[in-house]
């Protein structure tokens, strides 16, 4: 039994009106709650938005700074709900605190951020010759960090490999917690890539496979975007030119392209950006000034749906102090919830020093509905954090 006169039941219907925090403490006190707490249908309905107590996901950023910890680790951006908000500032930003000091005291310092993927966070520790010498995967969460070298050819100065985080919510991941995969564009021929993989159970990289596909020489210009075992790179040529989107398959071990669409492109790489859906689709973004072109593949056959043109020119105006803001750079984007992460900025930044340019304001645009709002970071270096709470929820064991 639970320990005191009321039957599970009805503590169950006190938890699912509380908050977050309680459920988790709730949920680690005894074995009939936390069955009835790891139920799917319990856990759905805590997760039900916008009234339920627990945010299915929460995407701000994260600074693992030493410093942070008395000013405050995790900025939550998005959802700006009331049950996100108490979560964020009463649970998971001391959780993280707490998180970041053992971290700390583990062998962190030196490291900074390649990327962050389902509640994992991607680091890299650099010699003074800016070549690698060690990589780490990190969960805020738990403290947990495992420590491995880079790929045995990373250290010659003519490769280099970008780096994609796969972890169990990808359902391509089995025995491990996450897998890394390494890949360089720099094949033994044209139209190559050279692949590595490392489980987390192993902590040793697999041999080399190349994988062929369509084209020339290419670099990578944007990260990747990951649709279960398909990862997608935005690549362009040597002249920041000819874009064009490199696929590699992890489970069949093969690559292939896709082709962008003919029309709608900026100048230059930065603006474009992919991410994929809530749904599992893929999604192109394309910024010019601040109008935003968003597009959908549809599939293989279909190609891409052009699905709106976001002008942010007005609400962006209104939400910046400075009236010389004409640029917007996407700094991140959420998977599970959709959403995009803009910086605004001016083109000519550092001939308007004397103007007190806003260099801290990101905008939240929910691509589907086109709202907007403003969110606040305090530091340039913070990380993109996004991390699945349905999914932590729904992966709790009984006991």
């Amino acid at each position: 039994m639970c320990g005191c006169s009321l039957p599970a039941e009805m503590l169950l219907e006190i938890v699912a009106r509380s908050d977050a925090a309680t459920l988790v403490r709730c949920a680690a006190s005894c074995k009939p709650l936390r069955r009835g707490i790891v139920n799917p249908a319990f856990i759905r309905r805590v997760c039900r938005e916008p009234d339920g107590i627990v945010p299915p996901s929460l995407l701000g950023f994260i600074d693992l700074n030493p410093e942070a910890r008395r000013k405050g680790i995790f900025s939550l951006a998005h959802p700006a709900t009331p049950a996100a908000a108490s979560f964020s500032e009463k649970h998971l930003a001391p959780l993280l605190s707490r998180s970041g000091a053992a971290a700390a005291a583990g062998g962190l310092v030196g490291f900074t951020s390649l990327e962050s993927r389902n509640g994992l966070v991607l680091l890299n520790r650099l010699r003074l010759s800016r070549m690698l010498d060690r990589l780490c995967v990190y969960d805020p969460m738990t403290s947990n960090c495992t420590f491995f070298p880079g790929p045995p050819d990373s250290k010659c100065r003519f490769v280099s490999y970008e780096y994609v985080l796969l972890t169990a919510a990808d359902g391509i991941v089995a025995s491990s917690s996450f897998l890394l995969l390494a890949a360089s564009f720099s094949g033994p021929m044209y139209g190559s890539l050279k692949v590595r993989t490392m489980p987390s159970d192993r902590c040793t990289w697999s041999p080399i496979t190349v994988a062929s596909y369509s084209g020339q020489r290419r670099r990578q210009c944007g990260g990747a975007a990951v649709i279960g075992s398909l990862i997608h790179w935005l690549t362009c040529d040597d002249n920041d030119r000819d874009f064009q989107i490199v696929t590699y398959d992890v489970c069949t071990a093969t690559a292939g392209s896709v082709q962008l669409p003919l029309e709608g492109l900026p100048d230059q790489c930065s603006n474009i950006h992919l991410t994929s859906t809530p749904d599992g689709g893929l999604r192109l973004l394309v910024v010019d000034k601040l109008t935003i072109s968003v597009w959908l593949l549809s599939g293989s056959a279909a190609g891409w749906t052009h699905q709106a043109m976001i002008d942010t020119k007005a609400t962006v105006r209104s939400m910046v102090r400075s009236s010389n803001t004409d640029m917007l750079q996407i700094v991140a984007s959420g998977v599970k919830s959709g959403v995009v992460l803009l910086r605004p900025f001016s083109r000519n930044y550092f001939d308007n020093l004397e103007e007190d340019v806003d260099t801290q304001t990101i905008i939240v645009l929910d691509v589907d509905t086109k709202e907007t709002r403003k969110a606040k970071r305090c530091n340039m270096l913070y990380i993109p954090y996004e991390v699945d709470l349905k999914a932590r929820l729904l992966a709790m064991k009984t006991f």
